[in-house]
């Protein structure tokens, strides 16, 4: 065996023999704890900006749900809102027709209360009246009231007085507000109305 063959030996077995930073990472991963690699800080990823990216995800997509959430509410309460006043306008086009029934009926000659078309005419009346019910109207007395500009349209006075007298249309309520303010003449009070004790209802 040549003298340079045994050099060549000796290197590769130099070559093999662990170094100060093999053993370092072997005792490293034996305690369970990551092998300190200096090339890792620079080439491996780095945990706190993954940490940080991985936030700022989260944050973008708990703003886009809520963004979600709010305009679906939005949306929801403007097609309320729409149903609700289209149920108004139909309503409110249905009143006029109730009028023409009371004035027909105040109008009816003496005696016709016996006539088939007089109680007819009752009839179709109170169903009229029943689907507005159903669907939350209902009409409010005015005369005897005290005049509230909410419930009430002046269209004539007597005097300084400030309670109904008469109406010459009624009011009528949808739910809790006024669907269609009662038009009426305001004056003094009656004085029978104002010796009782009794509010006027």
């Amino acid at each position: 065996m040549k003298d340079g063959d045994v050099t060549d030996n000796r290197q590769t077995l130099d070559d093999l023999e662990p170094t100060a930073e093999d053993l370092a990472a072997e005792e490293a991963m034996m305690n369970g704890s990551a092998p300190t690699d200096e090339r890792e800080g620079t080439d491996g990823p780095d945990v706190a900006s993954l940490i940080a990216e991985r936030d700022a995800y989260f944050d973008q997509f708990t703003r886009a749900r809520a963004d979600y959430q709010n305009l679906r509410r939005r949306v929801e309460q403007d097609q309320a809102h729409a149903r609700q006043q289209a149920a108004r306008d139909i309503l409110l086009q249905l009143l006029p027709v109730v009028d023409d029934f009371d004035r027909a009926m105040a109008n009816a000659p003496g005696g016709a209360e016996d006539q088939t078309w007089v109680s007819g005419t009752k009839m179709v009346g109170k169903k009229l009246l029943g689907v507005l019910e159903r669907y939350g109207v209902k009409r409010y007395e005015s005369v005897g009231a005290t005049f509230d500009p909410k419930h009430h349209e002046a269209v004539a006075s007597d005097g300084d007085g400030s309670t109904v007298v008469e109406a010459y249309q009624e009011g009528y309520l949808l739910g809790d507000q006024v669907l269609r303010p009662a038009m009426v003449r305001i004056g003094d009070r009656p004085p029978a109305a104002a010796a009782s004790d009794e509010p006027v209802a």
